[in-house]
């Protein structure tokens, strides 16, 4: 008897949901509680990630929990609509359309966040640096976040389309024509702008350096995306396109040299020349800029007209303009020793020495 209860309320219950009144009840209540719960199904979609975020960094994880906010949505949109036609089960061709509009919307949802993810974390160098360890210059992030967003949205687009069963092996072929005809078109622009990813990328040269190549040398005053302006000794400016000086033979000075003669008078004394060489000395391994272990200063030598005294040292300055200030203040330092030894820097003179004066004739 109780077997015939419990089918009988099974059957009962069958021929109930053969009622499309009530399906569609049922389905709009389910629809409504999943809209009402949207915002708790959503923060259970991203919490994993939230607790993955939150071990590298507190700040990034709230401002990555609100961008996966509206994938989430999406999702739960997916999930109603996918409960929606479970329970009104429609026609087959209906079914297909709600199955394909649920995938479309999985997709699209599961995309936005990746897009979202990867807009956050390439924001700034440094936020990428304390996410992922890679180092990557500043002005390099506009092409990364360009390259990114172009291969997200053409992927999202060609999966999209094959979800709802359109052929896209032709659009496929027609962006590769199309894209091999650009490059083509656009071969140099293309191969500066490369050029510019080397340069900046693996720094070969700063901004303010002093670089020699065999084709031009000067100070780098500008790189852009398609060319580096590099001012030359005479003072003009040579624009260099970026694929040139991205394959060049680059010298730059990691360090530069300090190399002068310093002449005094055959006045100075032996203790006199002793102790110059010894304040000089002194005046350069107390320089910051300079290399205590490459300064040189010896007496040189006897000159035609001068005490000879050889000078070297290296500094550790790249800017060229700030090597140029140091050695500046270390030539007017030398001036203000010598003087205050009361020493005097000779400069080349002749001395002409009479043995007789030629006797006067009178008239």
């Amino acid at each position: 008897m109780e077997q015939l209860d419990i089918e009988a309320i099974l059957q009962a219950i069958e021929t109930l949901f053969e009622s499309i009144p009530l399906r569609l009840l049922i389905a709009a209540v389910l629809v409504l509680l999943i809209f009402l719960l949207r915002r708790l199904l959503a923060r259970l979609f991203i919490q994993p990630i939230r607790r993955f975020v939150r071990k590298h960094n507190t700040q990034i994880a709230d401002m990555a929990i609100e961008k996966l906010l509206l994938p989430s949505n999406l999702l739960v949109l997916a999930l109603a609509l996918y409960i929606g036609q479970w329970v009104l089960q429609p026609d087959p061709a209906t079914t297909l359309f709600f199955q394909r509009l649920t995938s479309s919307l999985v997709i699209g949802a599961l995309i936005m966040a990746v897009y979202r993810l990867v807009m956050l974390f390439v924001f700034s160098s440094t936020r990428l640096f304390q996410l992922t360890g890679l180092s990557v210059d500043e002005r390099l992030l506009p092409l990364i976040r360009t390259a990114l967003n172009i291969i997200i949205i053409t992927l999202a687009t060609i999966i999209i389309l094959q979800e709802w069963g359109i052929d896209v092996s032709g659009l496929i072929a027609s962006l590769g024509i199309a894209g091999l005809a650009i490059s083509l078109a656009a071969q140099e622009t293309l191969s500066n702008l490369f050029g510019f990813s080397t340069i900046v990328g693996d720094r070969p040269f700063v901004i303010g350096e002093y670089i020699i190549t065999p084709d031009v040398e000067g100070i780098v005053e500008h790189v852009g995306i398609r060319s580096t302006r590099i001012r030359q000794p005479n003072r003009a400016i040579v624009t260099v396109p970026n694929a040139m000086l991205a394959s060049a033979a680059v010298q730059r000075f990691t360090r530069r040299r300090i190399d002068f003669k310093l002449g005094v008078t055959y006045k100075t004394t032996a203790d006199e020349m002793t102790a110059l060489l010894e304040r000089l000395r002194t005046l350069l391994t107390e320089r910051p800029n300079v290399l205590a272990d490459t300064v040189a200063v010896y007496f040189s030598g006897f000159g035609d007209s001068s005490l000879d005294i050889s000078v070297f040292c290296d500094v550790r300055l790249r800017n060229w303009r700030d090597f140029m200030n140091e050695r500046e203040e270390i030539y007017l330092e030398v001036m203000r020793i010598v003087a205050e030894m009361g020493l005097s820097i000779a400069f080349p003179s002749t001395s002409v020495y009479i043995e007789s004066m030629p006797a006067s004739t009178t008239e």
